[in-house]
């Protein structure tokens, strides 16, 4: 093992990207203390272990019955299988892949500590991967694994890309003991030479918006034992939709509307897009000063989004960082660039994207401008009414994902009520299709209820946008392909 000292971690990255160059090593590894190298999985014990094969076998089927990532489906394919396994690690699922990275300066990223003051020593990890694979193919026994190196080309896990990731595959537990990595040592520092953007995206791939749900919701599961045992926490369908409709309709399921068997093709294509660095970012301003009257707010980010849209082809293809001119609205504008990776690559028109993103704004500075009336009402009831003279708090999902809550104008979902709707009812409950929340109730699964088109209209530009501003769900949809269910709370 060769060892080598540098006095800063600028230092230390600039040795290491000669160290590069040189051909003597490339792979690196950026490390806040000097820790032997071993994967999360094989740091566990054997209760520990058990949970994390639960934890994957969730996440995967999770991956395999999403229609959007069929990509993923396949369970014999390696490529596919190595594709998942990748996924897992980089959002933190314990897995015998070990994090490299072809860039020093990524490295550097990792080594890097808030707090200078703390002390201590870092560390760069150097492999030559052709060193390390003659050298376990001599000393590992027969029966051992040997490592793998992996340069897994997962696409829109833009993360990924970003990091120049590369897996080392070490079955063995204490791998140091039969291979030592060279290694950098310096006093622990923060590298400021990279932004934290160009290591983790801020922006979202429709991958990402659809695994940062998954976690996002794993993560707020208060008894971690439940998750792993009770796999119907996940179920946000209505149990209640089949016996409803066989209750109120005249022949029970009437199977899907054809306007969303129709629109399934076009809605449900899965495009790959490549990463972007923050320096190479297209930034869309969307708003001089957000603390304006919100009607005032609400048109001049509609305007900025349409010219922006108009005035690019591609647009909504490309990497798009918002921004405001009103910096200390952070949260404001996280949701923001939420909802923009979130419905940018659906057909949606163009306006239909520019208004989500101006109700959006409504609705959010109305939280500040807008009193709360005394007496009961619904969360954030008096926000949505602002934009809506009869808000409708609707709560919607899909099987193998939690549910959403949101509010949606009861004459939208009237406008998108499929034709036919009142003779699909018993004569005895057709009164009940003179109401939207009458509607949702009797058939809580939108493709049933509703002509897909305009429905997907009201969607985007009303349930989106108070979905993603006035409640803090632990998930949201962005597309009404998403959806299984779409009823009263």
């Amino acid at each position: 093992m060769e060892n080598y000292a540098a006095d800063s971690i600028e230092e230390a990255v600039a040795l290491a990207e000669r160290f590069r160059e040189e051909g003597r090593y490339n792979l690196f590894r950026g490390q806040r203390e000097n820790w032997p190298v071993v994967p999360t999985l094989a740091r566990l014990n054997e209760e520990e272990v058990a949970a994390a094969h639960e934890r994957l076998k969730l996440f995967f089927s999770w991956l395999e019955e999403q229609p959007e990532l069929a990509v993923l489906a396949d369970r014999e394919d390696p490529t596919i299988v190595d594709q998942k396994f990748a996924i897992a690690q980089h959002y933190g699922l314990p897995t015998l892949f070990c994090d490299f990275t072809l860039e020093p300066r990524v490295a550097g990223f990792f080594a890097s500590s808030r707090d200078e003051s703390e002390g201590g020593t870092s560390v760069l990890v150097c492999c030559n991967s052709e060193d390390l694979l003659s050298c376990c193919e001599q000393t590992f026994f027969p029966e051992m694994r040997l490592p793998e190196v992996l340069r897994i080309t997962v696409p829109n896990l833009w993360r990924l890309e970003a990091q120049a990731g590369v897996f080392l595959f070490l079955s063995a537990p204490n791998f140091e003991s039969w291979y030592d990595f060279d290694r950098i040592t310096f006093p622990r520092g923060s590298y400021k030479e990279i932004a934290a953007e160009d290591v983790f995206p801020a922006r979202r791939s429709r991958l990402e918006v659809l695994i940062d749900q998954y976690f996002r919701y794993e993560l707020e599961v208060a008894n971690h034992d439940a998750l792993m045992g009770n796999r119907d926490l996940y179920v946000s369908v209505a149990p209640g939709a089949e016996k409803m409709m066989q209750a109120c309709l005249v022949d029970g399921d009437p199977g899907p509307h054809d306007s969303w068997i129709e629109a399934s093709k076009e809605w449900g294509a899965y495009h790959v897009e490549k990463w972007s660095p923050g320096s190479g970012t297209t930034r869309l301003h969307i708003c001089d000063d957000l603390r304006g009257a919100p009607a005032d707010v609400g048109e001049e980010v509609r305007e900025r989004v349409l010219k922006f849209l108009g005035e690019r082809e591609r647009a909504r293809r490309e990497a798009v960082s918002l921004s405001s001119g009103t910096p200390e609205f952070t949260g404001f504008m996280e949701r923001a660039q939420m909802l923009w990776d979130g419905v940018r690559t659906f057909p949606y028109s163009d306006e239909e994207i520019a208004l989500a993103l101006a109700n959006m704004s409504i609705l959010g500075t109305s939280l500040l401008h807008v009193s709360e009336p005394a007496g009961w009402s619904r969360p954030n009831e008096h926000v949505a009414r602002v934009l809506w003279k009869e808000p409708l708090q609707v709560e919607f999902g899909r099987r193998g994902a939690p549910a959403a809550v949101a509010y949606v104008d009861e004459s939208a979902l009237m406008n998108a009520l499929r034709p036919d709707f009142s003779d699909l009812l018993k004569p005895e409950h057709r009164n009940l299709a003179a109401h939207a929340v009458n509607v949702v109730n009797v058939v809580p699964i939108p493709s049933r209820a509703f002509v897909f088109r305009s429905f997907a209209s009201s969607f985007v530009t009303q349930v989106v946008p108070s979905q993603v501003i006035l409640f803090r769900s632990n998930a949201h949809y962005f597309s009404p392909l998403q959806l299984e269910t779409f009823g009263n709370p």
